[in-house]
């Protein structure tokens, strides 16, 4: 309202009286037409009150967003105010789930009655708490151009998380360049601004981005600044500073420094009401102390990381890093029980035989049925075939029993076009499960040969020639590109011209593209095309989206559906 009362001051002053008018009537008989760029000063304190305790105190964030929602119950400004509150509250518990539908519930709130920023904060809160990343860039995109077309509406803190946002969501695509282009604006802004945590926040990000490109002498600059910045200002808030600029030193292979590094993570994590990284601590410590050869202090690391872990891909890690310390000592038994429980639990409920005999039972049961189906159709066909003959003398009942005869004629032919399909369906399901198997076997054989490879460097010469030729034979076994290519035989026989209809739709689509869509057509989750491509569920989900866009669908297509028409 500020803003539009100085455009209509320079205007006409009439006008200006006539509009503080209009403003004090409104305020007298609803509270929640106080204005969303001029919000009075004790509701910005209290959301600002609200913001600040949910990052420190949990209860005390409750009982504010409970007292606030209690004095402005028929206020659907504060009813949004209240509803970012839970959902930020629920964010820094790690309760993605429960923030996600408050911030859903805000930023519907927010857009009926025109608040920007807390529509803006909202939908930033969803893209951070959301679990499926279809969507994340429509919202960001979507935040973006909001922010583009009336930024003086928006906080300094609220387009500084935009560009924070929009950088993590590039860095987690790999799409490196735009990631750093965003974390650089959002330093810019920061440092501007006199924002020292977030210009901090920007710096450490900037350091994981030149990581990523193994720019590792860059990363740890700015990492260094991250932290020197953080150091002045806000101490307490360095942990995950620190953590990330352990990980490039480990990198460089400054294993003292590194543990120095993290050492100094973990003690402000455990001073920290809500550390980012709290739980991975152990298993880089455990880590550096292997490198450096403290083998008792390693193994302890690893058995309380895998003793902390709560979620199965931080236990598959905790094995995996198990299973390079055993053998890393010679404990070859423990090294493979180890390596037997990652794989294990990286899939327990694919074992390929398992899976293999559920699915087979299941389509022959499918299968059976089917079969049934057909032959009461064709003998109720026979009947109607008898009966049309024994009543030809009447043409209205002959009429009829043409008619009968073309409907049942028209569900036979349904009726083993579903008998096909069903084929079609198993053939995809036994090329699903030898596919998931084959890439647990090369994950296997692909850690055998590096701890082969860690062994070969310590061995006689006299054995090197053997243990040559037993990394050769591993390759042999263990080559992508061939797999690959026996993977496309088998499933153009199932699906033929598939490859051929997608890359006319796109000129732009790549071979992992055509993987992603191959993996896809054969219904794997992304959990399981992860598995067998070595990146993370997250990272699968997205690169659909980037495939959805190049092979330009729209909005309200799916890209299942889609593939599956093929």
């Amino acid at each position: 309202m500020a803003i539009i009362a100085q455009k209509v001051y320079q205007k006409c002053k009439i006008w200006l009286l006539f509009a503080i008018l209009c403003l004090g009537v409104n305020n007298c008989t609803k509270d929640d037409n106080a204005g969303f760029d001029q919000m009075p000063k004790e509701w910005l304190a209290a959301k600002a009150e609200i913001e600040t305790y949910s990052a420190i105190d949990s209860s005390k964030a409750f009982s504010l967003v409970k007292k606030f929602q209690e004095q402005h119950p028929n206020s659907a400004l504060a009813q949004v105010i209240c509803l970012l509150g839970y959902a930020e509250t629920y964010h820094f518990w790690y309760n993605n789930t429960v923030a996600n539908e408050y911030a859903k519930k805000a930023a519907s709130a927010a857009r009926k009655i025109g608040y920007l920023e807390g529509q803006v904060q909202a939908d930033l809160l969803i893209v951070e708490t959301t679990k499926e990343c279809d969507t994340c860039l429509d919202y960001l995109l979507t935040v973006e151009k909001i922010i583009q077309s009336n930024p003086s509406a928006f906080t300094v803190k609220t387009i500084f998380r935009f560009y924070h946002d929009m950088g993590y969501y590039h860095y987690e695509i790999s799409d490196t360049e735009t990631a750093k282009y965003y974390f650089l604006q959002a330093n810019e802004l920061a440092k501007k601004n006199q924002l020292f945590l977030e210009e901090s926040i920007a710096k450490s990000a900037l350091g994981s981005a030149f990581s990523r490109q193994e720019n590792f002498n860059k990363a740890i600059t700015f990492h260094q600044q991250a932290i020197a910045t953080c150091q002045q200002n806000t101490p307490n808030e360095c942990g995950n500073h620190y953590y990330e600029y352990a990980i490039a030193l480990l990198e460089l292979k400054r294993y003292d420094d590194a543990l120095k590094a993290i050492l100094t993570a973990e003690k402000l994590y455990k001073a920290h009401p809500h550390p980012f990284n709290a739980g991975e601590i152990d298993g880089i410590l455990g880590t550096i102390y292997l490198k450096q050869k403290n083998y008792e202090k390693a193994e302890k690391s690893f058995l309380t990381f895998y003793k902390k872990a709560r979620f199965a891909s931080t236990k598959i890690w905790a094995h995996n890093l198990l299973t390079s310390y055993y053998f890393t000592i010679g404990d070859f038994k423990n090294a493979y029980i180890n390596s037997q429980k990652s794989i294990k639990m990286r899939d327990s409920v694919y074992s390929s035989e398992r899976t293999y005999t559920s699915v087979a039972k299941r389509t022959n049961f499918e299968l059976a049925q089917k079969d049934e189906e057909v032959q009461t159709a064709n003998i109720r066909l026979k009947y109607a075939i008898m009966i049309g003959v024994c009543i030809l003398l009447t043409a209205l009942t002959l009429g009829f029993l043409i008619y009968r005869n073309q409907q049942l004629s028209k569900q036979l032919t349904q009726l083993e076009q579903d008998k096909l399909q069903q084929k079609i369906d198993f053939e995809q399901r036994k090329l699903a499960t030898t596919t998931l198997h084959l890439s647990q076997q090369s994950d296997l054989l692909q850690n055998i040969k590096k701890e082969i490879e860690q062994l070969n460097e310590n061995a006689e010469p006299s054995l090197r020639a053997k243990i040559k030729h037993l990394l050769k034979t591993i390759d042999s076994n263990t080559n992508d590109e061939n797999e690959w290519d026996k993977f496309k035989l088998h499933f153009e026989a199932v699906s033929p011209h598939f490859f051929e209809v997608l890359r006319q739709r796109s000129s732009s689509i790549t071979e992992l593209d055509l993987k992603h869509c191959a993996y896809l057509k054969i219904n794997l989750s992304p959990k399981q095309v992860a598995q067998i491509l070595g990146v993370s569920p997250k990272s699968v989900t997205l690169s659909r989206v980037r495939i959805k866009k190049k092979l330009q669908l729209e909005e309200h297509e799916q890209l299942n559906t889609y593939l599956q028409s093929i």
